[in-house]
């Protein structure tokens, strides 16, 4: 039979197994003379020293215990997720996705990013718990010292990180908790430059990448072990995104901008940025305008090419047919109107956009580049097209529109893999599964 102080605290993780026992014997006798002084609650002179021996674990240059540590059996399981962007976009948008199923599955979630970042005022909208880090470098020590106190504090069970700054801090923070570290897992969205072996293989401890594409590119470099790589494709909301789209309402000015320009809508939902091929589509308007004089391109996104664009724009003379909408979430009512969902990407190592549009069951082309055919087929879901290819953007887009009937039947013929692949109740279950297993593969079982 047990004693009430094992079963409180046996499973406690003080590094050593040893110290567990001197835990649970020490808790024994101070419970059986809560009035007594150490000498006098211990059996011998033995015991008295190796209660002493015990308390010195609490200073840094032994193990730094603290009462989270003998408390850690009955703390719930916990997860800080980092991010250091000051922008949102697709990337940040399915992080606060991961923290609200996490926390409806019974996790403790809290958000270490910058105080003034866009994703701080978007976790707050939805509730959830946020703290500043101000991730001002990859070796900022104030940040290093900030996440840890974070992860001691909630007893974390896993630290997953974003972008560069956050993913460094984490990661020396997490390792500077020596036998209560978490699991360290680097969530990767792309990957720009060849990737170095030393984050992935002695930094983090499981990297997960969007797509089996993006997987293929960080394991290029032989030095990275492929078990030390994941493929984690995001979870979509499916049914969120149809009542977003059913109850949901299209921005004013986006509406306004519409109404005062009537004719086929060609929507392109992605952040500002040069590798999202917004250029190409500028400079194939004006030989698609040839056949549709009407068409409308409504680009969704924020970012820091937004005056380079609309310099272009005007340049062009396209006013009365291009428009820089902003950041639109959700983007659904607005996806409902469009006859047409493009992503000409020049670098997409998976892209969120398609899946979103072939499920409302828009006509959808996208670029035929890196993991993007693991959302879309050629010529039975969608379309795809060579990047940077004006020309050929131009032909497509001009095909498309005047087959929009073929085009929504593949459309539809390609929802049902994508709500099974790309499904929230998927995505959410598999990083459980990476984190208790990272979890148990350190610790045990718990």
């Amino acid at each position: 039979m047990t004693t009430w102080a094992a079963d409180e605290l046996g499973a406690a993780n003080l590094g050593d197994s040893r110290l567990t026992r001197r835990l649970v014997s020490l808790a024994e006798r101070f419970g059986a003379s809560p009035t007594a002084s150490i000498p006098g609650s211990c059996a011998d002179g033995a015991e008295v020293q190796g209660a002493h021996r015990f308390f010195e674990q609490a200073h840094d240059d032994r193990r730094g215990l603290g009462w989270q540590d003998i408390l850690s059996p009955h703390t719930g399981k916990a997860v800080l997720f980092l991010e250091s962007s000051p922008n949102i976009g697709g990337q940040e948008l399915q992080l606060l996705q991961q923290m609200q199923e996490l926390q409806n599955r019974g996790f403790t979630v809290r958000l270490l990013c910058k105080p003034s970042s866009r994703i701080a005022d978007f976790a707050r909208q939805k509730g959830l718990d946020t703290a500043p880090i101000a991730f001002r470098n990859a070796l900022h020590l104030p940040s290093i010292l900030g996440v840890r106190q974070h992860i001691r504090d909630l007893q974390a069970r896993a630290v997953i990180l974003h972008s560069g700054h956050d993913a460094i801090v984490g990661a020396l923070a997490a390792k500077s908790c020596r036998h209560l570290r978490p699991a360290i897992i680097r969530m990767r969205t792309y990957q720009h430059k060849p990737p170095q072996a030393f984050p992935y293989q002695y930094l983090f401890d499981r990297t997960l990448a969007c797509s089996a594409y993006l997987r293929s590119q960080i394991l290029a470099n032989p030095k990275i072990s492929p078990d030390k790589v994941g493929v984690l494709y995001p979870g979509i909301d499916f049914h969120q995104f149809e009542v977003s789209a059913e109850q949901g309402s299209v921005p004013t000015h986006v509406k306004e901008w519409l109404t005062r320009h009537p004719g086929p809508l060609m929507l392109h939902g992605a952040m500002l940025r040069a590798e999202k091929g917004h250029r190409s589509i500028i400079e194939a308007m004006p030989a698609i305008l040839q056949s549709q004089p009407d068409l409308r391109y409504v680009i969704a996104g924020e970012g820091h090419l937004r005056d380079e664009l609309a310099a272009l724009v005007e340049r062009m003379g396209l006013e009365e047919n291009v428009f820089l909408a902003g950041m639109i979430n959700p983007l659904s009512p607005l996806l409902l109107q469009a006859q047409l969902a493009i992503l000409p990407s020049l670098v997409e190592p998976l892209g969120m956009f398609p899946i979103e549009s072939i499920d409302q069951g828009i006509p959808t082309i996208a670029a035929k580049v890196g993991g993007i055919p693991e959302t879309i087929q050629h010529q039975l879901t969608g379309l795809l097209v060579s990047p940077r290819n004006v020309e050929d953007w131009v032909d497509a887009v001009k095909w498309a529109l005047a087959n929009l009937e073929t085009m929504r039947d593949w459309a539809q013929s390609g929802k049902a893999e994508n709500r099974i692949r790309f499904g929230i109740d998927t995505n959410s279950w598999q990083l459980i599964d990476e984190i208790e297993d990272l979890h148990i593969s350190r610790h045990g079982q718990s």
